[in-house]
């Protein structure tokens, strides 16, 4: 019996790496990048333009998927700010081009949406809860959101927010963070923003599952404990056996970031564990398989760098 095709959309980034990397043992999973890159991804990366309707349309003719987590995205806050024509092509227009090509063909698919969609005026939001973003990111999203689930119902939406290990020349909180505190230096740790982290490498899997499900409409993954940016860097340092003392409290007013930043968008996520049959992890078993997975994804990386990998 031959394994389902799965699509997965930003294949070399850092929550599409770690799709590919779960997906590949009962998938035949295919990645799409906006443009070729040679990294060690376990899959054939197609170069696919999503802000090009003609060219998702034939990769989609050529081959159909079974199961699709669109998970590319204009994800810096900051130039969705500045450049609220592109964040709305990237966000919202390139999620048209993907479910116009699929209109026609059945499959599973799966959104990962933010939670930047909320205020961050009291946290713990369920998903009932309205959604009133403050940036252009969390309101491009929103967009997404919408278009989806009025051309298919039946799509699952998950709000999430993640760290992890790129493959790809880029820096997630976790990775910056920790880079600053191998470099000797201290790291600004916001005490007034709180959110509901996941390792991506967890919420690959848990995606994986849910593919499997009958699950439609918008579904919670986060953490099952909440945190302060700080103290999620006061953590970070402590798995990785750096003093915490080098975790700076700071406010995020003080880093003059161009968008505001929602300040409490910690998720309940009860309805999925409830689907699930399990919690979901916790921030510190996120950490601590942060720390297993650096040496594995890093090794890949340089490995995909030598001129070999799965990409092209």
């Amino acid at each position: 019996m031959s394994k389902p095709r799965l699509l997965v959309t930003g294949a070399t980034g850092l929550l599409g790496s770690a799709l590919v990397r779960e997906g590949r043992a009962g998938h035949d999973v295919q990645g799409w990048a906006r443009q070729p890159h040679t990294v060690a991804l376990p899959c054939r990366i197609e170069a696919v333009d999503l802000l090009d309707e003609a060219a998702v349309s034939c990769a989609v003719e050529a081959a159909p998927p079974d199961i699709v987590i669109h998970s590319a995205a204009l994800t810096s806050v900051d130039r969705c700010e500045s450049d609220p024509s592109a964040a709305t092509a990237a966000n919202v227009g390139a999620t048209q081009h993907l479910l116009k090509a699929l209109r026609g063909h059945a499959c599973r698919f799966l959104f990962i949406s933010t939670d930047a969609v909320f205020d961050g005026m009291r946290g713990g939001y369920t998903e009932e809860d309205a959604p009133t973003p403050l940036n252009v990111y969390g309101q491009t999203k929103l967009g997404a959101e919408q278009a989806i689930l009025a051309d298919r119902p039946e799509a699952l939406v998950i709000r999430t927010a993640f760290y992890g290990w790129n493959v790809l020349p880029k820096e997630s909180l976790g990775e910056w963070a920790l880079g600053r505190l191998r470099a000797g230096e201290t790291v600004p740790g916001f005490t007034d923003l709180f959110f509901s982290p996941l390792l991506a490498d967890h919420l690959a899997r848990l995606l994986l599952t849910l593919a499997g499900t009958n699950s439609a409409g918008i579904l919670h993954l986060a953490s099952a404990d909440g945190c302060s940016k700080f103290d999620f860097a006061v953590r970070l340092a402590a798995v990785f056996g750096f003093p915490p003392g080098r975790i700076v409290p700071s406010l995020s007013g003080a880093g003059r970031l161009a968008a505001a930043r929602p300040r409490n968008v910690t998720l309940n996520a009860g309805r999925a564990a409830a689907i699930l049959g399990r919690p979901l992890p916790t921030i510190e078993e996120g950490l601590r398989e942060f720390l297993r997975l650096e040496l594995i994804v890093k090794q890949a990386s340089l490995a995909g760098a030598s001129g070999h990998g799965g990409g092209r």
